[in-house]
């Protein structure tokens, strides 16, 4: 149902939040703002984004990418990681690069002789 009752696609953009509106038109303000906040916490402080090529929710994927910091694409690390935005909580290829963010002394390669599939991971 439309937003006056008929057929066709839910309310019009002018109908949506101010803030929504904003973030349509300008897609890099909040990844900008991510960006200056990152910056301002000091050298200490490191980012580390972990981010998959198939991603079909945040487009072009690189633009997922913050400044500074670790930015860790998955089929960089496992060309045989299909992994979508959805399988990437069930990804054992994200999970081990979390893992070694998390614990450097003790990190170890990902094992990319088992694919990671779209939707379901592995």
């Amino acid at each position: 149902m439309g937003a006056r009752g008929g057929a066709g696609p839910g309310p019009s953009r002018e109908h949506a939040s101010p803030t929504a509106n904003r973030n349509h038109h300008d897609p890099g303000d909040g990844l900008q703002r991510m960006n200056r906040a990152h910056r301002t916490r000091g050298s200490s402080a490191r980012g580390h984004d972990v981010v998959t090529r198939h991603d079909g929710v945040v487009t072009p994927y690189r633009s997922q990418l913050l400044d500074g910091g670790r930015n860790v694409v998955l089929q960089d690390l496992c060309a045989n990681d299909f992994a979508d935005r959805l399988a990437l909580a069930f990804d054992h290829v994200a999970l081990r690069e979390v893992l070694n963010a998390l614990d450097p002394p003790n990190a170890r390669a990902p094992d990319c002789s088992r694919p990671v599939w779209p939707l379901v991971g592995g």
